[in-house]
């Protein structure tokens, strides 16, 4: 446990203020036993204040520096746009915080190696909100795997379709940081399962648009296993769809989920052209009402106690492969992974 980390009630910052922030983020950590929201920090010191009058005891800060220093902070989380992340979470560091950080941890790989570092020499623990970690269709996958697994990964399918895009108004962003970095964090984690430990390559191409609303690619596994990986705002009848498809030696999984609910099916190279519904494991369901308080419970859990959770060395993977993404597309040739 790292030094500065209190044993008992945990004492959480917010820093950056949004719909989502309000609706999720800040209930979902004042909602975990053993924590407590004691400062909020936002460019709007209205919307600060307001927010932070829900919740006893919490202060409203618009400077950072001063939100750092408010007593009885323990545990920081960085909800900004992702080119303050690295800077906001520097600075915490600097300030001997506990850090959590929105996806993706940085801009740019050099960065997120930079924050790690720097994190490890000050003995701080770290974690970044990858949220899918947590949420049920994918943990019944990872037990799929652990339980029945595939063998050497041969070839993969990694998909996450929206249709925002196609309202009034819609800001697309990029869609490698906002959508993109869960299926690269999903590869990682599962990836090792079947014997792909790391991706080496990418080929990438985008929709010609200002600003596209598709992204494709090819990954290369350093097991020669090849990913299809694609991501989509514009895909009309999807909310937060994401597919996964793993091919390996002895028997293959597909999964396929939206906002509620899953589907997942097994099959196996001696019956191939058969598949079978796999049951959904009863002590991985998280109703989504509980979901915020359970999904933030866990951040504070791996920065009290280093419960497994993606720390910012992890993060720091995810996002050399999201600068090779990047790269590839700008130049037209595969890029390797550094």
């Amino acid at each position: 446990m790292a030094r500065h980390v209190s044993d008992g009630v945990l004492g959480v910052g917010i820093i950056g203020l949004n719909a989502r922030t309000e609706r999720q983020i800040v209930p979902g950590f004042a909602a975990v036993p053993g924590a407590t929201v004691v400062a909020l920090c936002s460019r709007d010191s209205q919307k600060a204040e307001r927010v932070a009058a829900t919740l006893p005891g919490c202060r409203a800060f618009t400077d950072l520096g001063a939100f750092l220093r408010t007593p009885g902070l323990d545990v920081v989380f960085v909800g900004t746009p992702p080119d303050l992340h690295a800077p906001m979470a520097r600075q915490a560091l600097e300030m001997h915080k506990a850090v959590i950080c929105e996806k993706p941890l940085a801009t740019r790989a050099d960065d997120a190696v930079a924050l790690a570092q720097l994190a490890a020499r000050e003995g701080m623990p770290t974690a970044v909100n990858f949220t899918y970690r947590d949420v049920s269709a994918l943990r019944n996958l990872e037990r799929a795997l652990r339980v029945r697994p595939i063998g050497r990964l041969l070839h993969a399918d990694l998909a996450y379709y929206q249709g925002r895009a196609l309202l009034p108004g819609a800001r697309i962003g990029n869609l490698h940081f906002e959508i993109g970095s869960h299926l690269v964090d999903a590869l990682l984690w599962l990836g090792p399962l079947a014997g792909a430990n790391a991706v080496v390559s990418a080929i990438a191409r985008t929709t010609a648009e200002e600003e596209p609303t598709f992204r494709l690619a090819l990954l290369e596994m350093d097991n020669g296993a090849l990913i299809t990986y694609r991501v989509s705002k514009a895909t009309a009848g999807r909310a937060n769809a994401i597919e996964v498809d793993l091919y390996g030696t002895v028997r293959s999984y597909r999964l396929a989920f939206d906002t509620v609910g899953f589907v997942l099916r097994e099959a196996d190279w001696e019956r191939p052209a058969e598949s079978r519904l796999v049951e959904p494991a009863p002590d991985l369901d998280v109703p989504y009402s509980a979901f915020p308080a359970f999904h933030f419970g866990r951040l504070l859990e791996a920065i009290r106690s280093g419960a497994a959770f993606p720390d910012f060395a992890h993060a720091a993977r995810v996002q050399a492969v999201l600068d090779a993404l990047q790269a590839a597309e700008l130049s037209g040739r595969a890029s390797p992974v550094g």
